[in-house]
């Protein structure tokens, strides 16, 4: 097999292996990922061997073979030149807001005037205003970011959340109603109302719905597997899931029994059609996945 990208090295190790901190909440996540790799790898592979784990579960699958990481930079590339590049809206006696948006099954990468380089995820937009020695930025999805070091304050800000930078390497994924950060390089400073939080490299905070903020055990492949075309879950619902599926390949699925749409699902999961992901999902779930238009959870 062709070389191989180190972001899906680390994501193999996780399924097969596990990874956690040793509490009990992040045991139960190694425990579920370790589940459906053992469903759906006819042996389990050494943590050194990745690429013929990655051939059992291609093979499991039905898969044809993993793309490279470089096709889906590529495809994120020509989605920033030619599907929607940057727009500017004027106000009058106002200064202009940019923005750039990724519609479903969409994925856009590009660099902001500051040099600071971004990459937006499916069903996600950003809009940024950079005047007086500010970089401020609104996110309502999830991006990437890959601050230049200007010396000006860098801030994303969400529905219920912010997060403030120098220069860093870091995700935002803000959904229904909550906030994820995870750091991959540096430090940044998590903020609701009149708490905040300081993170450094594999930490991660999250905003919940009864107006906590707090730390959570994100996994570092499970936070940023989008980037490379795969897909990552942390104690998400199996509708949350199904929405993430949605949005990445503009497909219909419904969950026909209402109690699945609550449980829980861990994995990290590589480049693969969203029928196969489900499938591998629902090995850990005990569903059964039927169908293509709409693809039917029952």
């Amino acid at each position: 097999m062709d070389s191989h990208d180190p972001t899906h090295d680390d994501m193999v190790r996780r399924i097969a292996d596990g990874a956690h901190d040793g509490s009990e909440e992040t045991h139960t996540d190694a425990a579920q990922t370790r589940k459906v790799w053992d469903a759906t790898a006819a042996t389990a592979a050494p943590a050194g061997n990745v690429d013929a784990a990655w051939a059992r579960l291609e093979s499991r699958l039905g898969l044809k073979s993993r793309r490279s990481a470089r096709i889906v930079f590529l495809r994120m590339a020509v989605a920033a030149s030619v599907v929607l590049a940057f727009f500017l809206i004027f106000r009058p006696g106002a200064s202009s807001v940019s923005f750039i948006e990724a519609g479903a099954g969409d994925q856009i990468a590009s660099t902001l005037e500051d040099g600071s380089h971004i990459e937006l995820n499916s069903g996600s937009r950003l809009e940024w205003q950079f005047e007086e020695g500010q970089r401020v930025l609104d996110l309502t999805g999830e991006a990437f970011f890959d601050v230049a070091s200007t010396g000006d304050p860098f801030v994303v800000r969400t529905l219920d959340a912010e997060v403030a930078v120098l220069g860093t390497r870091f995700n935002v994924v803000s959904r229904d109603g909550t906030t994820r950060v995870f750091v991959e390089e540096g430090r940044v400073r998590v903020s609701r109302d009149s708490e905040s939080l300081e993170l450094t490299v594999d930490e991660a905070a999250m905003t919940t719905l009864d107006g906590a903020l707090r730390r959570d055990s994100l996994q570092s492949a499970a936070a940023t597997a989008w980037r490379t075309g795969g897909f990552g879950f942390t104690r998400s619902t199996l509708e949350n899931v199904v929405s993430e599926l949605q949005r990445r390949f503009d497909v219909d699925i419904r969950i026909e029994n209402a109690e699945l749409a609550s449980r829980s699902v861990t994995g990290t999961f590589p480049e693969m059609a969203a029928v196969d992901v489900l499938n591998a999902v629902c090995i850990s779930l005990e569903c059964q996945v039927s169908g293509t238009d709409p693809i039917l959870i029952r």
